[in-house]
């Protein structure tokens, strides 16, 4: 949760710096990055789950 705020902060600054649009940009980058890392997630503990 931590990191999708961060996450949700900066990717529309960051956007806005580069001069693009955030309410466009930074819904499929926060989407994706949140996916990735609660899969991440999910596998990790799977993994160490499965492992003992």
């Amino acid at each position: 949760m931590l990191w999708a705020g961060i996450a949700g902060t900066l990717f529309p600054m960051i956007i806005a710096r580069l001069s693009g649009d955030p309410a466009l940009s930074s819904g499929p980058l926060l989407t994706t990055t949140t996916d990735v890392f609660g899969y991440g997630l999910f596998l990790g503990l799977s993994y160490f789950i499965f492992k003992f």
